[in-house]
């Protein structure tokens, strides 16, 4: 329907692993049968698919019931990366070069007779969401490596096959196997990292890998560079356990000097919790390790809380100091908690949150859902009784991923560990990324002044960076022009490059992709995102012109 709207040259849609599936194109996932796996203890695949950019295949895959990918399954993926059933290892209807096996984490290739054992990195396999899910994306190299004298890169065709390789198991595609085709598309994935003239807050979250970067100088360089090149306003940081707040202050101000008549502001909760902060920090208070820290910006009071989950298989625990933390907050917010915080102030909840296990940690942070009410109270909207927090799934610098954690000599997938959650009726989001300067072209390094493995030196974690907006005044927005917008024909159509809105006059912006609203905000700003933090893809914007509500297609490649 859309394309009736506007001509112009549309590539492959442009995906990124980002725990949704709305950005693969319609009918590139295909259906399975629901309830087709002979056992009711058996994964149920009922969806899967793939796409591709120039230097990655990508896999969706979706189950009936909720898993994780990682560990406690039996699900193997057969890729044929040529099509042809005479190399690799006959199996299932294919000549499959490259099996994996999820569950154990590791996999093999096959070539010429031979074959080589496999983990994640070998292959550059990356899946999200790191949590259990219904769904889930998968990525891995176009060109997998050499074996036994062949270079084992994929096909324009090849095909593949699911299996959840118990006698009970379910397959997909249920007989045959399923065929793909490769895309010429070129895709970017240019993250910027410059801070905006319009910010009013830069908020990091880092974990430090347990005082690294005081124990070693080329980690303390590196972790220099980083600050000179994103220039956080506060910096929350986990895994400092030996070293004090002071200290820690000390050493960013070393690397990234405060402005003239400014300070680094500080302060620590035990055993590894620490702010440090342009602002005033007027009030901490501990939650299991964790802390809340009150922190006084020139137009408002901003509570941060700052987290270090427990880690592993310990969903019990992760779940018990949520629960407690959102407790706390709630009762701050009700007037009872041991911040006073007025209301409608600020609220970020970053840190290394562990994400690894149930999702419903995950989703309690978010929508204020305590699992344990006996012992923690009632639940609640952490919006401020209006909604739960936002939650900004930031891209990874110069990649179509969202990880935040990455151990290359690990059995574990690069996954999203550290977040960043914020009310968004009150912070208004301008941009965000994960920083791994791994993939950052060399002029981009050059400009910024970092040096390729800078992330790397630092820690396994990687910096997170939000630039936030205060919200001053409510948007004369109202529902029925929040709202989705008809399949009418819009009122103009434009390539998102050529789109201006200072000169199409439009303010009170509503921006939609598909059924999905994106963002709104007063006065002609696009407050979140801006379009060229967008994927490719059609956006319907609805804005007011001369008192009357225009609709504008824009699509980008």
């Amino acid at each position: 329907m859309v394309s009736l709207f506007c001509s112009g040259p549309w590539a492959a849609a442009q995906v990124i692993l980002d725990e949704s599936l709305d950005d693969w194109e319609e009918g590139s996932i295909i259906s399975d049968p629901l309830g087709d796996a002979s056992s009711a203890f058996a994964l149920d695949i009922i969806g899967y698919g793939s796409s591709n950019d120039q230097e990655r295949v990508f896999f969706a895959l979706e189950l009936r019931e909720e898993e994780l990918l990682q560990e406690g399954n039996n699900l193997v993926i057969y890729v044929d990366i040529d099509g042809n059933e005479s190399t690799g290892r006959s199996v299932e209807g294919l000549g499959a070069d490259l099996e994996f096996d999820f569950g154990e984490r590791q996999g093999r290739l096959y070539a010429n007779g031979s074959s080589r054992e496999i983990r994640h990195d070998d292959i550059g396999l990356v899946s999200s969401p790191t949590v259990s899910s219904e769904f889930f994306e998968i990525s891995v190299d176009r060109d997998l490596g050499f074996l036994a004298g062949v270079d084992l890169v994929f096909d324009d065709s090849f095909s593949y096959v699911w299996k959840d390789v118990r006698s009970s198991g379910d397959r997909a595609p249920d007989t045959g196997v399923a065929r793909a085709e490769l895309t010429d598309a070129e895709i970017s994935y240019i993250v910027p990292i410059h801070r905006s003239d319009n910010v009013d807050i830069r908020v990091m979250s880092y974990n430090l890998l347990r005082d690294l970067v005081f124990e070693s100088a080329a980690a303390e360089e590196a972790f220099g560079r980083i600050l000179r090149a994103t220039e956080p306003d506060i910096i929350a940081i986990q895994e400092v356990y030996d070293n004090s707040s002071l200290a820690m202050a000390n050493l960013v101000s070393r690397q990234l000097s405060p402005p003239i008549g400014g300070q680094w502001y500080h302060a620590k909760i035990d055993p590894d919790i620490i702010v440090v902060s342009l602002f005033p920090i007027r009030d901490v208070e501990a939650s299991d390790g964790n802390g809340l820290f009150l922190i006084e910006l020139p137009t408002a009071d901003l509570l941060i809380a700052n987290c270090h989950l427990p880690c592993c298989e310990n969903d019990f625990d992760r779940q018990r100091e949520t629960d407690r933390l959102l407790a706390e907050i709630r009762d701050i917010q009700d007037g009872i908690g041991s911040v006073e915080l007025a209301e409608d102030s600020p609220i970020i909840i970053c840190g290394d949150m562990n994400l690894v296990g149930d999702r419903q940690t995950q989703q309690s942070l978010i929508s204020g859902d305590i699992v344990d009410n006996g012992l923690f109270g009632p639940d609640f909207l952490l919006d401020w009784g209006t909604a739960g927090l936002f939650d900004n799934i930031p891209q990874t610098t110069g990649l179509p991923m969202s990880f935040t954690w990455i151990n290359e000599r690990g059995s574990f997938f690069p996954g999203r560990l550290d977040y960043l959650l914020h009310t968004a009726s009150v912070l208004e989001l301008q941009s965000s990324f994960s920083l791994y300067t791994q993939e950052l072209d060399t002029d981009t390094l050059i400009a910024y002044g970092l040096s390729r493995f800078d992330t790397d030196l630092v820690s396994d974690h990687l910096p997170i960076v939000s630039d936030y907006r205060i919200a001053t005044s409510t948007s004369t927005v109202d529902d029925t022009f929040g709202r989705q917008p008809s399949a009418d024909k819009p009122t103009d159509c434009y390539h998102w490059t050529d789109w201006d809105v200072a000169t199409n006059g439009m303010s009170d912006l509503v921006i939609w992709s598909h059924d999905d609203l994106i963002g709104q905000g007063p006065s002609g700003q696009m407050l979140y995102p801006t379009l060229d933090l967008l994927p490719a893809g059609m956006y319907r914007v609805l804005g007011r012109r001369d008192g009357q509500i225009h609709h504008v297609l824009i699509w980008k490649e």
